[in-house]
């Protein structure tokens, strides 16, 4: 049984703090409210076609689009802030 609580301290209270109850299936978590439990949910499960064999081949792909994307956002940024050369009147040699 693993179990994660936060806080690391004694609750006082009125504080609210939760733990993971990751022993159980579905995985959940519980609130509690100085020492009594509020209310338990459960953590989503979603089930697909891939499998992990699956998302670990389509892991570098996506891994590759998103440093793509994130690169061309922050190019066109860099670029603006630069004045758009060479479309800028500046680059091309007007006063």
């Amino acid at each position: 049984m693993i179990e994660v609580a936060i806080p690391l301290r004694p609750a006082e209270a009125n504080e609210l703090y939760a733990v993971a109850e990751m022993h159980r299936s579905p995985v959940s978590f519980v609130i509690y409210s100085g020492g009594e439990e509020v209310i338990t949910h459960r953590l989503p499960v979603y089930s697909d076609k891939v499998g992990r064999t699956g998302q670990v081949l389509l892991t570098p792909l996506a891994v590759a689009t998103d440093v793509t994307l994130f690169s061309a956002v922050f190019g066109l940024v860099g670029w603006l802030e630069c004045g758009m050369p060479p479309l800028s009147e500046q680059s091309r040699g007007y006063p």
